[in-house]
């Protein structure tokens, strides 16, 4: 599907001067075979070393003497530019493609400025000049091949000087030593080892320009308290560190440690896509549509969400813990009623049965000390009827139920007095939203947050945004202060979560429903068509496959909570200290008891009500005379 898209803008090309061949079997000319024989091994031996499905040939309209068109061993499809013609060859094509270049005179150096346009973004691409010219002008002609490969960056290119068509004449070969500044080097024997070495995996001392942004935790800069020297100890920074070291990079801060400060995501992306600096000190999303067309990301280094940190539900008070038992109560009424409309309907039952009279009485529906009783588990006054089976079974089942609701309330009232619940907190963004609860953002993630998410999306879901500094930000975020929410990425709530459970405390939560956006791939970016591309990229994927970037990540945040612990001076909003029930505590006790007692005392009024007018009732059945 890749090739016959290919061959399609290929076609589209050909009116205004591009070729597209493909050839089955070779057809050598008059210019040297022997040394297209000698091409065409090191073309196979370089599809030996890394896999080839594509040539890229280039030379002059009015070079006719080049061999390039009789060379292709492998059948590949090939790609015929000249200096006129430019594509964007990583746009419609692989990376796995061969480049191979024909010089013969000095204006054939603008085929090397095509190449580098054509090449965008791909200078990992191995390169092979057919370098056709007299030996007077062989010096000259290297020099500005040094000086265009310096200029554009290449870094895998060799250089086959023809010295004539004749076939008794051999071909020099010279190899690209890119670093630390471009040479050519005379290879003796081209068969011996690789053809396209990796040259990145040892810069030679290279100078890679570095800023740290000073942003936690990727980037801190701490002080080590034995020797007195400040060393930066972020997670970015040890990343960057131990790369130089190990790819031999001698690294050049633009400003001295002693004179960082705090630098913002759009300076550090305009420091970086201008050249001032080769690496940027922090990875980027990759959804940012300005990070495409101003700098070069490398490979994945992770995912983050971005998140809405809020505070965590609040402790109960005592007052709140009692209001909540009300719903013991209504389990208690209801049971209470229906223990006594049972027992009543079977007492009159029975008595209709036996021809008792009178067969239902009203009262022990609004007042039953048995079952009364017999909800809260207390001794029930005996009966009469005790042979009733029917009430020995209700009799039963109201201990059961008293000796369990008894056990549970009891076990809830004890652990919520022990440690008191917390209040539901805020859990998706319709809650956020709805509450009404004002949101702090670190305005040097601006950048990061509006491009990777809709802006308008943000404004709508989140009215109450505002944006801070840095250091504000970070100082309401390690203060733990829950009167805002915070907007940030699941880096800094990985850090937070830490911080807190340090601090043994509970204050800023967050839950699933409160994710703005997940997954989002990240990278750091390096200025365009860098030397260092593709030597970050292996060593990025190094260090993922070891787990080193975890372990880096891990030892940042124990930095960070040291130093937020070392430099904190604002107390927290929140006392999260245990202290022993008082009596402000106990006062609501004190008023359930009362509220208890005073309802007693009005059952036993009403009690004593009830005798009397009963057993006035009965005087007046047995002396109706008087």
């Amino acid at each position: 599907m890749l090739a016959f898209y290919s061959i399609l803008v290929l076609l589209s090309l050909l009116p205004v001067g591009f070729q597209l061949d493909t050839y089955l079997t070779p057809t050598p000319q008059e210019a040297g075979p022997s040394q297209i024989i000698v091409v065409n091994d090191i073309i196979k031996k370089v599809h030996k070393e890394r896999v080839i499905e594509m040539l890229l040939v280039m030379n002059r309209r009015q070079d006719i003497n080049c061999p390039l068109r009789d060379i292709n061993p492998l059948e590949l499809p090939t790609l015929r530019l000249d200096e006129e013609r430019n594509i964007t060859i990583k746009r419609h094509f692989n990376r796995k493609i061969l480049a191979l270049v024909c010089l013969s005179e000095l204006p054939d150096t603008r085929l090397l400025s095509a190449l580098a346009d054509n090449l965008h973004r791909m200078r990992e691409t191995p390169i092979i000049i057919l370098l056709n010219s007299v030996a007077s002008n062989l010096t000259k002609d290297l020099q500005i091949i040094c000086e265009t490969t310096a200029n554009y960056n290449f870094i895998h290119l060799i250089v086959l000087h023809l010295t004539s068509n004749r076939i008794e004449e051999s071909i020099v070969t010279y190899r690209l030593q890119p670093f630390p500044s471009p040479t050519l080097e005379r290879i003796r024997n081209i068969s011996d080892g690789h053809i396209f070495p990796k040259m990145w995996l040892n810069f030679k001392g290279k100078t890679a320009l570095f800023l740290p942004d000073l942003s936690m935790p990727r980037s801190m800069l701490a002080t080590d308290p034995r020797t007195g020297e400040q060393k930066l100890c972020g997670s970015s920074d040890r990343l960057i560190l131990e790369f130089v070291k190990a790819r031999n990079i001698q690294l050049q801060f633009l400003r001295p440690l002693e004179n960082l400060t705090k630098i913002d995501n759009t300076e550090i992306l305009n420091l970086t896509s201008s050249g001032k600096i080769d690496i940027s000190p922090k990875p980027y999303t990759l959804s940012i549509k300005e990070i495409s067309s101003k700098v070069e990301p490398t490979h994945f280094t992770g995912f983050v969400d971005v998140l809405i940190l809020v505070p965590c539900g609040q402790e109960m008070s005592i007052r709140d813990v009692y209001t909540g038992l009300k719903t013991y109560s209504i389990i208690v009424l209801g049971a209470y009623f229906i223990f006594a409309v049972i027992e009543t309907l079977i007492v009159a039952s029975i008595n209709w049965i036996f021809r008792r009279r009178p067969y239902l009485i009203y009262s022990p529906l609004v007042l039953n000390m048995r079952a009364f009783a017999g909800v809260l588990g207390l001794p029930m006054p005996p009966r009469r009827n005790r042979t009733s089976l029917s009430l020995q079974q209700i009799v039963i089942i109201m201990s059961i139920f008293s000796l369990v609701f008894s056990c549970f309330f009891n076990a809830n009232l004890s652990t919520l007095l022990t440690k008191h619940p917390q209040n539901k907190q805020i859990q998706n963004l319709k809650e956020l939203r709805d509450s009404g609860l004002p949101i702090k953002t670190d305005k040097s993630a601006k950048m990061n947050m509006e491009n990777a998410i809709n802006a308008e999306f943000l404004k709508n879901v989140l009215p109450n945004s505002e944006y801070l500094s840095n250091k504000e930000f970070r100082k309401l975020l390690f203060t733990l202060n829950s009167s805002y929410g915070y907007q940030t990425f699941t880096t800094a709530w990985n850090v937070i979560d830490k911080y807190q459970r340090y601090r043994q405390q509970n204050v800023l939560c967050t839950s699933s429903g409160l994710h703005v956006s997940k997954n989002i791939p990240t990278a750091y970016v390096l200025k365009k068509n860098s030397i260092f591309r593709q030597a970050f990229d292996d060593f990025i994927n190094l260090t993922w496959s070891y787990g080193l970037i975890n372990y880096w990540i891990e030892q940042a945040k124990e930095i960070m909570i040291h130093l937020a612990f070392a430099k904190e001076t604002t107390p927290n909003n929140q006392e999260s200290k245990i202290t022993p029930l008082n009596i402000e505590d106990l006062k609501w006790l004190w008023k359930l008891l009362g509220v208890c007692y005073s309802l007693a005392g009005l059952v036993f009024m009403v009690e004593k009500c009830v005798a009397y007018l009963q057993r006035k009732r009965f005087n007046r059945k047995i002396y109706p005379n008087v």
